[in-house]
């Protein structure tokens, strides 16, 4: 990193293959950011966190269906990241899931494949930085026992109350997630430091996830960071506390979502909520009635009550029918509009019930340089939605 240039700063808690995509997208607005002010871009590798599901789990395309992945690594629950390994019988998975282009990592760890996997990034300009492999701890350990000595925690729990009363939801409740850590260096056990614990002599002092915006400007001297829509909670809980602690405040830049398209889609995106919600009739364009519209038949009130409420329930069960015909119309005419049964589309983009970008793999980009190319020039346009037609 060279000094007195603007430094742009992304992360995330990423799993085998990259996942989730929206990891590489962050980092291509990082790239394309720093460009901009002439800095340069780096990627804050999450390696102190320990969710062990969501670093070992991943998800990619195949034949035409969504394909789950669980990776086994044999370590404990409360083992951070760094210390997991990948050897050969990963690296052999890895390959069978996304084909002998996977490079093999330099080092054996799952640090080591994410760096191997991100080249293609690295050699667009972007800077891998780990907490626990790039600074001294021990060292950092004194800071961060001057900050602990500060009762962050209670500060923590009031902005989260004041968030509350604004409605203002955060992802992090102070209450419940550890706002510290210690972490072995030597077998990677992080575990809740209670404030009345003391920090053994070997270990770390590791702040929870609500401390890391300001960990990573004290370290780096950031100018910007690229967040995510769900990151912006972090911000606003820790907004009182770099004034405290004598730290500069970055400036924020929010990614776009971007949203993967088949070649033959059609897809604007005003009607991307609307496929979520499976809302066919407001994708559809003004027109005739659909048939359960244009069915107004009513009883005659003179009638007797019994034969009333026979009619009554014929005309429902013939209403019922008509919606489901109308549901089949209203299909046809998306598929001629968007090139594509609606339904299908719904699932290529919410695979699983939720956003592409949250769930599948980053590394069928990373392997394709065409792809990654078309990735960053769609990105580069400043659009909070991106969408991106597949070759």
């Amino acid at each position: 990193m060279e000094k007195n240039i603007p430094l742009v700063l992304t992360g995330q808690q990423i799993g085998v293959g990259w996942s989730p995509a929206l990891s590489v997208i962050k980092a291509l607005v990082a790239l394309d950011e720093a460009k901009r002010l002439g800095g340069e871009a780096i990627f804050w590798m999450a390696d102190e966190d320990h969710d062990a599901v969501e670093v070992s789990r991943t998800a990619l395309r195949k034949d035409g269906r969504i394909l789950k992945v669980q990776f086994e690594f044999d370590q404990n629950p409360q083992t951070s990241a760094a210390w997991f390994p990948f050897d050969d019988k990963h690296q052999r998975q890895a390959i069978d899931l996304w084909g002998s282009s996977i490079p093999t990592p330099q080092e054996p760890t799952l640090r080591g494949h994410f760096e191997a996997l991100g080249q293609p990034l690295k050699k667009l300009g972007l800077s891998f930085f780990s907490p626990t492999r790039d600074i001294d701890r021990f060292k950092l350990n004194a800071i961060l026992r001057d900050w602990r000595e500060l009762n962050l925690e209670s500060k923590l729990n009031q902005t989260y109350q004041d968030l509350s009363r604004q409605g203002i939801e955060c992802s992090i409740d102070p209450s419940k997630q550890s706002t510290w850590f210690s972490l072995n260096p030597i077998s990677g056990q992080r575990l809740r430091l209670e404030p009345a614990n003391p920090l053994g002599a070997e270990l770390w002092l590791s702040p929870g996830a609500a401390l890391r915006p300001l960990l990573q400007s004290h370290l780096l001297n950031v100018h910007t960071v690229v967040v995510g829509p769900s990151e912006l909670s972090y911000w606003q809980l820790v907004d009182p506390l770099w004034e405290l602690l004598q730290i500069k405040k970055p400036t924020l830049k929010l990614r776009p979502s971007l949203w993967s398209i088949p070649s033959h889609c059609s897809v604007e995106a005003d009607q991307i909520p609307l496929l979520r919600q499976g809302n066919w009739q407001a994708l559809l364009p003004a027109g005739a009635p659909l048939p359960s519209e244009s069915f107004t038949l009513t009883t005659n009130p003179n009638w007797d009550p019994d034969t009333r409420s026979r009619i009554d329930q014929e005309l429902q069960r013939t209403k019922e029918r008509l919606e489901k015909i109308d549901r089949k119309i209203q299909r046809v005419l998306l598929h001629k509009a968007l090139g594509e049964d609606p339904e299908i589309l719904q699932q290529y983009l919410f695979p699983l019930g939720r956003d592409q970008e949250r769930i599948l793999s980053g590394a069928s980009w990373l392997l394709d340089p065409s792809m990654l190319t078309r990735l960053t020039e769609s990105l580069s346009k400043a659009s909070p939605v991106v969408i991106m037609k597949e070759l």
